[in-house]
């Protein structure tokens, strides 16, 4: 019996440590190997799929203590206490990085590259307030050059607002956004970002530009930098 359950231990954490790093190859995959694609994915997504590796820690834990049982022909009482705390941990994390609304994800990873995208509007508009002590608004021709009406990776618009504000408008209509059958039992909203807008929002704190990126738009705050909502 002791061997039975050492053996299925082991195979239980290898199966999470295999389909741990699976996902997060996928993942990579799916987002692209080119030199832009990694360098967008380990740093503005990095706190999306990193999580998920917390999985693995515990399964070679698991394996451990498996690999233990095959050889010792005693189990301490303690060991069975570690084991029943290690499953509870893989329970917690798991409930924590791979929730129900994995489309809330998606959503997020297509924010945060809006955000990304407007990068160089943010530039013009700091640089504006340098040079003439205000921030521009959304008829100032100077400071609209540095943005982009053109649609680009589910963006639609990035657009000058009031008092500097940035507009990013988003457009995701070519995504299947359709819910599973228990999401509708769970009534859980759509993640469908198509009209949805982002607005940062600038205010010169302490000598510099600070943005806002969490109080203005219709864009949710699920959907939103894990700062803004706990990325839930």
């Amino acid at each position: 019996m002791k061997r039975v359950i050492g053996r299925a231990l082991v195979i239980i954490g290898t199966l999470i440590v295999v389909c741990t790093l699976g996902w997060v190859a996928a993942y990579f995959v799916e987002r692209g190997l080119d030199h832009e694609s990694l360098l967008f994915a380990l740093t503005s997504e990095f706190p999306y799929w990193a999580p998920v590796l917390l999985l693995g820690l515990p399964a070679v834990v698991l394996i451990q203590h498996g690999r233990r049982l095959l050889v010792q022909d005693k189990l301490p009482v303690f060991a069975v206490g570690e084991v029943a705390i290690i499953f509870a941990i893989l329970g917690i994390l798991a409930a924590l990085v791979m929730p129900l609304d994995n489309f809330s994800y998606v959503a997020a990873s297509i924010v945060a590259n809006g955000i990304e995208r407007a990068q160089p509007a943010r530039v013009a508009i700091e640089r504006y307030l340098e040079e003439h002590g205000e921030f521009p608004d959304a008829d100032d021709q100077v400071a609209s050059a540095g943005l982009s009406g053109e649609s680009d990776s589910h963006i639609r618009s990035i657009l000058l607002g009031s008092q500097g504000r940035i507009i990013i408008t988003f457009d995701t209509q070519d995504l299947d956004w359709k819910p599973s059958w228990w999401q509708r039992l769970l009534m859980m909203e759509s993640n469908d970002l198509t009209g949805k807008t982002l607005v940062l929002v600038p205010a010169f704190v302490g000598g510099e530009v600070v943005w806002d990126e969490c109080e203005e738009g219709t864009v949710p705050k699920r959907n939103r930098h894990f700062k803004c909502s706990g990325h839930q």
